[in-house]
């Protein structure tokens, strides 16, 4: 999938925008006109945290409301793309349309999807106790149905969704709120089929210098390379090295510290009987040795 349109509502300098994206897009204009915010607008859109990431001095002066909105298209959708999206997106439907508002610190995301109107019902209850009450009054309420008996939120919505992707004919286009599906700061099902990467202009390599995942290149490398393989033998490698530096360590240094353990022992003994010291090599041979001491002591 990929984006195609983005439609920014009272973000910062930008009152109204509608911005259109090809596989290349090229934002030109002069200084201060928004062009850097549209980038900005995106990236709350996709990674801001929930509640905390805008404030009202995010809220453009000429707005006519407290209200904050960026709605994002998609297109290209693959058959996996739908798998994922489930009732977002069903058969014959190319296109996802996702926005998220804020409204004076309260924070959403809503999505447009194809769906089964008594379900809503059900979906929009407060909490997983509700929801699976509701799910069996209704199939109680509509054995035309057929509905299956389920015993949790996640059984009952799988039950739903099943029931709509086997009835397309059923369902109306429904705005369905999203928080659960696509989540906030990435967590979610979207984060798995499309990944939006803020690189300023004013980036600082101190902030990439150090090998992290969460770091922006790290996060570019980490979508474009597959590492599955590279994990397995490294981790491989990783046992049969400690294997390996066990057995250099036990060789060269255990008849030492067996010594030094004997002598620290019969000093030992001078002031509490039947007490021990115990002295061994550990596996990294760059770290101290291990002592311990046997039985109770002060």
């Amino acid at each position: 999938m990929r984006m195609i349109r983005a439609r920014i509502e009272n973000f910062r300098c930008l009152q109204l925008a509608e911005v259109r994206f090809d596989g290349v897009t090229s934002i030109i204009g002069p200084n201060g006109v928004g062009k850097s915010t549209i980038l900005r607008a995106l990236d709350w859109f996709f990674n801001g945290e929930k509640g905390t990431s805008l404030d009202l001095d995010d809220l453009c002066v000429e707005a006519g409301s407290s209200r904050i909105r960026v709605e994002v298209e998609f297109d290209s959708l693959t058959t996996q793309d739908r798998e994922e999206l489930g009732h977002y997106t069903p058969d014959g439907v190319d296109r996802l349309i996702i926005w998220r508002t804020w409204d004076n610190g309260d924070d959403k995301i809503t999505g447009k999807g194809m769906t089964f109107p008594p379900f809503e019902a059900v979906r929009s209850q407060p909490n997983a106790t509700s929801k699976r009450k509701a799910y069996n009054s209704l199939r109680e309420e509509r054995p035309d149905l057929e509905l299956p008996s389920a015993g949790s939120e996640a059984l009952a919505e799988e039950a739903m969704i099943a029931w709509e992707r086997n009835h397309p004919d059923r369902l109306v286009e429904s705005d369905i709120q999203a928080n659960n599906f696509f989540g906030f700061a990435g967590k979610g099902k979207l984060a798995s089929l499309f990944e939006f990467i803020l690189v300023s202009a004013d980036l600082r390599a101190l902030e990439e210098s150090t090998d992290a995942r969460s770091a922006i290149f790290g996060r570019i490398i980490e979508r474009a390379v597959d590492r599955k393989m590279a994990d397995a033998e490294l981790a491989d490698l990783d046992a049969r090295l400690n294997l390996e530096r066990a057995r250099i360590s036990t060789k060269n240094f255990a008849p030492q510290l067996d010594l030094i353990s004997k002598e620290l022992t019969k000093a030992v003994e001078v002031f509490s009987a039947g007490r021990s010291v115990t002295i061994s090599p550990v596996d990294n041979p760059y770290k101290p040795v291990r002592a311990s001491f046997k039985g109770e002591y002060y």
